[in-house]
């Protein structure tokens, strides 16, 4: 084991808990492992399959964490190759062939490739030694990023040979989310290994303020170093990076819909140093590593507390003093709470929904007992026909197919983009020069607005050409034409959505929802809004404390680095060495304290807080037989 780290990664030791997690995967036990953001989750995977004949399977979300996990395996000269829509049918062929020759020692592919015909059946001629899943948390509805692919895993398990191990891999997950995990992957024994959740270099604060870029500023300033800060639209990334730029500060944005190899050249700015700090969604982060983050500052709320510690945990992965830093106001926590009612309307009105799409195609309830039948699916044409909104129809859709009485193909989520890629001035210069151009931009920017400038937005091309009255064809003739002179970056849909019913066709009244199980899902979701809710109000408990009590660990001893550990801290400095004077004189009960401080009653919880941190901190122990304190 020891002999194969130095070998390939140089070093002679082990990480916290990686040891132990790679002795049973050698084993050849089922595995779950939870290490924090950055505590050397890839490591537990590689080293077993490299000290094994054989290849790895690899399941990862994202395909730039494949791209890089393999570069960094090739640097290693360890043969590993992925397999992705970028590639051709001809070379992934030849991938998998060459996988069955043994000639290959890891092979990532994401969740949806497992699904494909010609990787089921060459997997059946390979040498695999162990299959890992990344991010497993993807897997459990119960979770934080469910992602329906992620159940196809178990379906692909099954057709390798049965002494074939798993290893699933992720930062954060739930007690409920980790038994999810194991049951949806076939576990053949639960074995969770788990290190404990807490950062000793990272300092957790909490502020409220009516002025976040102000206080941005100054945080800044105060904390030398790279920087990640958070927003929740894209429109924001480019406000707020424009504004410290203004600010002398050297900083650039990142979201989803910039084009692929801008959002590289970005990422590597930032992670060469030539660029301090980087202004993101929450599609910036993963897979990225970058040891020296210094600072990471949430200006809006995630949605859950597994989201915030995969975030924050970016900061400080070189084990050096980092913080972690929210800043809300009250309208950020109570917008939280339209969440759950968005995300899961009523049964009614998703029942509703099923009635518009038989009425759609015309299929008879009833019909369709022993055959699947797919449609082409124009979520633009649905909603306007039936009267409702896109997101209406996509929510509910979605719920549908949750409980597969539909199905529908991954394109379904990622509909057309473009973003407007010159200046306005420019554009208008463009149009007087290209008058064939205006009918179709100015019918775009009354439809999707300013945001095309900055964040870009999804489209769909048949609601631009029924308003312009020309066909879809032209729409996107022209899209191209305006992509190929450089004044949009267009994107357009791989294929046509597709829908299916793929079980009997029911009547809305008849129709087999299960409602418990979407009452609990949602009420799941609002338990976890109103956990980050908690998290950023309260006042009085430690934050780590109420980090890992969310996670399933309980500590009793507080961080004595967070804003509510050191607001204690300053707040009754004065008490502490005469609290401990008079114990060691024998005035040792909570009674005689508040006896002899004078605590009135309006003080007395305060005080409480503080004993308890002290408590904390092992300042004092409590005996409560006897019913009172000691010096530690």
């Amino acid at each position: 084991m020891y002999q194969t780290l130095k070998k390939y990664w140089g070093y002679t030791t082990f990480r916290s808990l990686q040891e132990e997690i790679i002795t049973e995967v050698l084993l050849k036990k089922d595995v779950l492992a939870l290490l924090p953001t950055g505590g050397g989750k890839s490591i537990c995977f590689q080293v077993p399959a490299m000290m094994d004949p054989g290849i790895c399977i690899v399941v990862s979300p994202l395909v730039a964490l494949m791209k890089d996990q393999v570069h960094q395996l090739q640097k290693r000269h360890i043969r590993a190759e992925s397999i992705s829509a970028d590639k051709d049918k001809a070379t992934i062929e030849n991938i998998l062939d060459t996988c069955i020759n043994g000639d290959i020692k890891f092979l990532y592919v994401s969740p949806e490739r497992l699904q494909t015909q010609i990787l089921q059946e060459k997997v059946k001629y390979m040498n695999v030694n162990l299959l890992a899943i990344d991010e497993a948390h993807c897997i459990s509805q119960w979770g934080y990023d469910f992602r329906p692919s992620y159940l196809s895993i178990a379906i692909f398990r099954e057709i390798l040979p049965q002494q074939v191990n798993v290893i699933a891999l992720t930062a954060t997950a739930t007690n409920n989310v980790k038994e999810d995990i194991q049951e949806k992957l076939l576990f053949k024994a639960k074995n969770v290994l788990q290190k404990s959740f807490s950062r000793k270099n990272l300092a957790y604060i909490v502020k409220k303020t009516t002025n976040k870029r102000q206080v941005l500023i100054n945080i800044l300033q105060k904390i030398p170093g790279t920087a990640i800060v958070y927003v929740n639209t894209r429109k924001k990334t480019e406000i707020i990076a424009h504004y410290l730029q203004n600010c002398g500060i050297s900083a650039d944005y990142y979201h989803a819909g910039i084009a692929h190899d801008e959002r590289t050249k970005k990422q590597h700015a930032w992670i060469g140093d030539s660029i301090r700090v980087i202004v993101a969604t929450n599609a910036f982060g993963m897979g990225i590593d970058k040891p020296n983050v210094r600072v990471v500052v949430h200006l809006d709320l995630p949605t859950t507390l597994e989201a915030y510690y995969q975030e924050a945990g970016r900061a400080g992965r070189d084990e050096q003093k980092a913080y972690a830093i929210v800043l809300y106001e009250q309208h950020d926590v109570d917008i939280l709470d339209d969440i759950s009612i968005e995300e899961y309307p009523s049964i009614g009105k998703i029942k509703k929904i099923y009635q518009h799409l038989i009425d759609y195609y015309r299929i008879a309830v009833g019909s369709l007992q022993h055959k699947e039948a797919s449609f082409d699916f124009d979520i633009y044409h649905f909603a306007d026909k039936n009267n409702i909104t896109q997101k209406e129809t996509y929510i509910g859709i979605k719920k549908l197919a949750a409980e597969g009485l539909v199905e529908v193909t991954e394109n379904f989520f990622k509909p057309s983009e473009i973003k407007i890629v010159v200046t306005r001035k420019y554009l208008q210069s463009f149009l007087r020069q290209n008058t064939a151009y205006r009918l179709i931009l100015s019918h775009i920017l009354r439809i999707y607005g300013g945001k095309l400038f900055t964040e870009g937005s999804k489209i769909i091309e048949c609601q631009i050409a029924k308003i312009a009255k020309i066909t879809s064809e032209e729409v996107i003739k022209q899209l191209y034409n305006l992509h190929n002179r450089e004044i949009i970056a267009y994107h357009p849909q791989k294929a046509i959505p597709q829908i299916a019913f793929i079980s009997a066709v029911y009547s809305p009244q008849n129709l087999p929802f299960n409602k418990k199980k979407y009452q609990k899902l949602k009420y799941i979701t609002q338990q976890k809004v109103n956990s980050i809710q908690n998290y950023v109000t309260h006042q009085h408990r430690c934050r780590e404390q109420l980090l890992l009590a969310y996670f399933g660990e309980m500590s009793y001893k507080a961080c004595k680095q967070c804003d509510i550990c050191r607001s204690i801290q300053k707040k009754f400095e004065k008490y502490p060495r005469e609290i401990i004077l008079q114990i060691k004189k024998g005035n040792n009960t909570i009674v005689g304290l508040k006896n002899y401080f004078q605590i009135a009653i309006d003080q007395e919880k305060n005080f409480l807080n503080m004993l308890q941190h002290m408590l904390n901190q092992e300042y004092i122990k409590y005996s409560s037989i006897k019913g009172y304190f000691f010096i530690c």
